[in-house]
């Protein structure tokens, strides 16, 4: 993982939302490919796990995967949103995970944290 970041309080709920970006790692998949990949890996790694979104956005020089998982954790019902890029064969991922009554105020936030990420063209050292 290149960047952890958490709000700096709670939301409403009580819980606190965070974002992740994952390094850039080498792939030779092409990017439906890759989103469905991380879709997979991250539905193992979650808790009563149910899709609610996956599809692919056309971000201007760059498309990107989007998905949307609800699940549970620590008694909480959350959605995760994971945005990921294929770039000069490197994939990135963004993760971000909220409460889910807390997601109505939080999911714009999210989209424009996705459209501001500009993927490096070489992955960040580890």
């Amino acid at each position: 993982m290149a960047l952890r970041a958490h709000a700096p309080h709670p939301a409403a709920s009580g819980f606190t939302p965070f974002v992740a970006v994952t390094s850039g790692r080498p792939t030779e998949r092409r990017l439906p490919a890759e989103q469905q990949a991380v879709a997979e890996d991250l539905i193992a790694s979650l808790v009563c796990p149910d899709l609610e979104d996956l599809d692919i956005h056309d971000m201007g020089e760059h498309d990107v995967g989007y998905l949307r998982v609800a699940h549970r954790d620590e008694g909480r019902e959350l959605i995760t949103e994971a945005w990921c890029w294929v770039v000069d064969d490197l994939s990135w991922v963004l993760l971000a995970t909220v409460d889910c009554t807390d997601y109505a105020d939080f999911c714009d936030l999210l989209e424009d944290i996705a459209f501001s990420f500009e993927p490096p063209r070489v992955p960040l050292a580890s």
